[in-house]
Formats: structure tokens, C-alpha cells, sequence
């Protein structure tokens, strides 16, 4: 496994370290924590796994390295809440349904198809919250690439990433329209599109690409480094089958349970959005920014 640079000088020659924040812990100008370690290497500044070879053991130890960058900040932790925001309209309206159930069937239903027309007002907010989740690659891939910088609270961690939502849910919508359009042409079609513009609301996100630019250059991104883009591309997809399988298996039994059946088929839906969207951001934020460093653009600004 080669890391681009050996001699530990940053890549793309111009690389600089973002400013040195507290690190939560007492952190800051005057401590520096001890390098990470991945494969028997010393780790600080330079991605892990600076390769373009499919060496899926390495991009497992990085994946781990990412997951250990969010927990041991606030990022995981606001990106887990920010799920709570759906769960707890999908809450809120299986237990009316619940109450409803104990008065009789055709109420639970009656109220069941107000609830759904009410639920159309939350779908802006919905949405916001998606986008708010992937602009969260942001202090992420930052944190990768140096450990000391805090961005605060979980609320804090959150309100840094609020001017790039739009952006990002733009970006997100034209690579789903894309997406639509690919499975129009043929079902292949479908993930050819998704996989060479996967990248694109990252690079909105963290490095602060106009939408059509991210569009072109994670299209560019995906031809050379395809690699890094499959390792990350498998694994979400099969993770996303076998768990939304398990979900619907799950809130099939549950809707076979009276009344308790409202509120435990909203927990099944919330675990399977945790554990897809968190595999999917720790796997996205491993690969796509391991790129960044192979492209020689590793310096992330705040």
C-alpha cells in the first residue's frame, strides 16, 4: 500500500493545515494528540489510504479511521439526532393511530388519511434535514484530515453546515433526476448515473463546487478514481438491500400485532434509516476524501 508521499510532506504541494482548534478535550495550540495508526503507519494530515488500487483491507482500516474521527467529535452524534426529526412525526402519528385503534377501526383509518395529507406540509423539513445530514461531510473531512478542530456542540456542528443545504438538496435532486432517467434508459442505467455522480454533493458540500460544476467533476472524479468509488458503491447497496429487507419484514410482523403494531413499525424504519445513512456517510466521507487526496486537493476550508 503506497500513500502517495512517504516522505511525509503533504500532498499537492500546497497543502495547508487548517488552523489548530481545541480538540474538546483540553486540546488546542499546546497539545497535539498522538498520531493515529493504520496498517503499522503513523497517520496525522494525510489520509490513511492514499491509494487508487483496490485494496479493500485498506479501505476498511480507513472506513474504521473516518468512524473513529466521528465518534470521537460531535458529527456522528449530529447526524444520528438529525434522524430523530422524522422518527418523531413517524411516532407521533403511530401512536395517534394506536389511540385511535383502541376506538375503533374507522376512526384509525379516517385520522390515518388526515395524518398523511398533514404529513405533506413536513416534507420541506424532511427534505432539509437530508440535505443538512450530507452537508455534515463538511466537518467530517475535516476532521480526517486533522484531528484538533472542533467544531462545538452538536447544535454548533449542525448550524456550520445551514449555508450549504440548498445547495447540497439541488445537487441531490438533479443526481436523483439523473438517476430517474438512467433507470428510464435501462435499469444498468440506473447505477451508472449514481455511481460517477455520487460525489457531487459532497464536493458542494466540502468543497464548495457550484451544482453544475460538481455534476462535471465527479463524473471526472468517478472515471479515475473508480476504484475508490466501487469500494465505496458495494457496500452501501448491499447494506441497503439486506437492511431495508429486514425493515419491511420487520413491519410486516408488526402490522399483524393490534394496536402496538403503530408504534413498533416506526422503530424498524428508524433503525434501518440509521444504519444505511450512517454506513453511507462514514463509507462516502472514507472514499470521497481520500480522492480529494490523490487530486491534491486535501485543504478544507471552515
Amino acid at each position: 500500500m503506497t500513500n502517495g508521499n512517504d516522505s511525509g510532506d503533504q500532498p499537492g504541494g500546497d497543502w495547508e493545515s487548517p488552523p489548530e482548534q481545541p480538540d474538546g478535550n483540553g486540546g488546542g495550540a499546546d497539545h497535539q494528540p498522538p498520531a493515529a495508526t493504520v496498517g503499522g503507519r503513523s497517520y496525522e494530515g494525510v489520509h490513511p489510504f492514499a491509494d487508487n488500487a483496490f485494496d479493500i483491507g485498506a479501505f476498511v482500516e480507513a472506513a474504521k479511521l473516518t468512524f473513529e474521527r466521528a465518534m470521537d467529535s460531535n458529527v456522528l452524534k449530529a447526524f444520528i439526532a438529525l434522524t430523530l426529526i422524522p422518527f418523531a412525526w413517524d411516532l407521533f402519528t403511530g401512536g395517534t393511530m394506536m389511540v385511535a385503534g383502541f376506538v375503533s377501526g374507522t376512526v384509525a383509518g379516517i385520522l390515518g388519511a388526515m395524518l398523511t395529507v398533514f404529513g405533506l406540509l413536513f416534507i420541506p423539513i424532511f427534505w432539509a434535514v437530508s440535505a443538512t445530514q450530507v452537508a455534515l461531510q463538511r466537518p467530517l473531512a475535516h476532521r480526517v484530515f486533522d484531528r484538533t478542530v472542533d467544531y462545538g456542540s452538536i447544535l454548533d456542528t449542525i448550524k456550520a453546515v445551514l449555508n450549504k443545504i440548498v445547495a447540497v438538496f439541488f445537487t441531490t435532486v438533479l443526481v436523483t433526476l439523473g438517476s430517474i432517467i438512467g433507470i428510464c434508459a435501462c435499469g444498468v442505467g440506473l447505477l451508472i448515473v449514481a455511481f460517477f455522480l455520487a460525489q457531487a454533493p459532497y464536493l458542494v458540500a466540502v468543497h464548495d463546487r457550484g451544482v453544475i460544476d460538481s455534476l462535471q467533476e465527479s463524473f471526472e472524479r468517478g472515471k479515475a478514481h473508480w476504484h475508490l468509488v466501487l469500494m465505496f458503491f458495494i457496500p452501501v447497496i448491499g447494506i441497503s438491500v439486506i437492511t431495508w429487507g429486514a425493515v419491511g419484514v420487520g413491519q410486516m410482523i408488526a402490522g399483524f400485532i393490534p394496536h402496538v403494531g403503530y408504534l413498533i413499525g416506526p422503530v424498524f424504519q428508524w433503525v434501518g434509516a440509521v444504519i444505511v445513512g450512517v454506513t453511507t456517510f462514514i463509507l462516502g466521507t472514507t472514499a470521497f476524501s481520500n480522492i480529494d487526496e490523490l487530486e491534491g486537493i486535501a485543504t478544507i476550508d471552515r
